[in-house]
């Protein structure tokens, strides 16, 4: 398996992208920020250093049982992505008019599905560094965007962008842009047109559909 295939169309190297930074080695130029806390930078950074760690402290563990891969993102890399608010902007007007049980849903069906579709890519990564840029603009109530350089192992280099926003607690990734693509947007494209033609539900379904079809595999 190569590192990442940006050639390919459609959105399925896309959802890789956000495992295959915080795995790396990284290289952090942040400040903390103003309340003693981490910047948005070293969010990204400090995140990419535990999961980078795991992995290779549980290689041989992780790669027999695809369950733990799953169980170890969830409990490092879930928690640094604000899956409701991607849901949201995926949806568009489609989660405005979803009642709040099909929203619940469909946040669980989409990870399920990003999880049994890529979440082993975590064990086939191998990149020298990713750097994380200093933040361009003071990182606002609103939102920031991190900018980081993904380099491969065959040396190819990548703009791969972190679109956070702040939460009570921490900083939470919202979307991620490679070479100016946004999976988020992507997403957007896809599951639109579904939705228009078939449903929310059937959406769903679709998805709880294709990540139980991998767990039996």
């Amino acid at each position: 398996m190569s590192a990442i295939d940006f050639s390919g169309g459609g959105a399925g190297w896309r959802p890789l992208l956000f495992v295959a930074l915080l795995l790396g080695h990284v290289t952090v130029h942040g400040a903390r920020s103003s309340d003693g806390g981490p910047s948005p930078d070293q969010v990204v950074a400090q995140t990419a250093a535990r999961v980078a760690q795991a992995v290779a402290d549980r290689k041989t563990e992780l790669a027999a049982d695809t369950c733990k891969v799953h169980a170890l993102i969830d409990e490092l890399l879930r928690p640094q992505f604000d899956l409701h608010a991607a849901s949201r902007l995926i949806l568009g007007p489609h989660w405005a008019s979803a009642t709040p049980e099909q929203r619940e849903r469909f946040v669980a069906a989409f990870y399920h599905f990003l999880l049994a579709m890529h979440g082993t890519a975590v064990l086939e990564f191998r990149f020298d560094t990713v750097t994380v840029l200093p933040l361009e603009e003071a990182a606002s109530d609103v939102a920031v965007r991190v900018k980081t350089l993904m380099k491969l192992s065959d040396g190819s280099r990548y703009h791969v962008d972190y679109y956070m926003r702040p939460t009570r607690d921490d900083w939470k990734i919202v979307d991620v842009i490679a070479e100016g693509v946004s999976y988020v947007r992507t997403y957007r494209t896809d599951f639109g047109a579904e939705v228009r033609s078939r449903g929310l539900d059937a959406l769903i379904e679709r998805l709880a559909g294709t990540s139980a079809r991998t767990a039996r595999k």
